[in-house]
């Protein structure tokens, strides 16, 4: 979070900072809307975001009807959660008060921070209505040498199929395939 945080935030640069962080945040909620939002055959259900930074992705489903909340460890998109009309929870997601099924639940370019990721993908599993859907987006690790691209080290390095593999592991099917994702 020390990457969001800036000894004042209230000048220009911060503030222009901010702004294009949520402008990044609403075309990812729209593309991630367009991506998943049609998996349970047009109709809604429960959305849960894991990680979902300023939230606008929970935001693009609840104005879609979706029964849609976050949740994110970063604090200071709180007030950004408030002043866009979402539900969410600030901690971490094994301390989360998360009461399942959820139809949907997503995690977009964070999985890499779960510290055990087998627990978290089990427990995840355990949120999920039979038939639910848990949509994981992970980055192409070839693009590090990108300076737009964050620089940070990771907890694990998902792949496709190391992924697919913990899937497998925790119960999961995979049921669509989107190679773009």
């Amino acid at each position: 979070a020390l990457n969001r945080q800036f000894t004042d935030p209230d000048t220009p640069e911060a503030q222009a900072i901010l702004q294009r962080r949520i402008e990044i945040s609403k075309i990812g909620g729209q593309r991630n809307l367009e991506v998943y939002g049609n998996l349970l055959n047009g109709r809604t259900g429960r959305f849960l975001d894991i990680a979902c930074g300023y939230g606008e992705t929970v935001k693009s489903f609840a104005d879609k009807g979706w029964d849609a909340s976050g949740i994110d460890t970063d604090a200071n998109t709180k007030p950004h959660h408030e002043a866009i009309g979402i539900r969410s929870e600030i901690c971490p997601f094994e301390k989360a008060n998360l009461k399942g099924p959820y139809d949907l639940i997503h995690i977009s370019h964070a999985i890499y921070f779960i510290t055990d990721p087998m627990d978290f993908i089990v427990r995840v599993r355990e949120l999920l209505e039979d038939g639910g859907y848990f949509c994981v987006s992970i980055a192409d690790f070839q693009t590090c040498l990108d300076s737009g691209l964050p620089n940070y080290a990771h907890t694990f390095y998902p792949t496709r199929a190391s992924m697919l593999y913990a899937l497998h592991r925790a119960g999961f099917s995979e049921k669509k395939r989107n190679k773009r994702n």
